[in-house]
């Protein structure tokens, strides 16, 4: 019975699995630029948050759209708010069999 359960998820090609839950995350408002680069492909800039004391890379898209990493082969979206910078991990975009796609999530 453990043997099948196990199959069934490796198994599972429905997508399902490959969306983690991600929780919103506030970034803040004070960044610095540290310059382009390339993630697999996908054009991305890194930069210095300053207010979290860290690196992080960010994609910009043809709509003007940014996207930050939240992990490896995931960027959510970024919105700005009058206080700075949040994340919303509801939009995504992904690295799936070597290509980049945008993925909308349901909440």
């Amino acid at each position: 019975m453990r043997l099948a359960i196990l199959l069934a998820l490796v198994l599972d090609t429905s997508g399902r699995r490959s969306h983690p839950v991600l929780a919103t995350e506030t970034l803040g408002a004070a960044f610095t630029s540290l310059g382009a680069g390339n993630d697999a492909g996908l054009a991305i800039s890194t930069w210095r948050n300053n207010t979290l004391e860290r690196d992080e890379r960010w994609h910009l898209t043809a709509d003007n759209e940014w996207f930050v990493q939240a992990r490896d082969g995931i960027y959510v979206l970024g919105v700005q708010d009058p206080e700075g910078w949040r994340t919303d991990p509801s939009v995504r975009i992904v690295r799936r069999a070597g290509a980049w796609t945008r993925v909308n999530l349901t909440r």
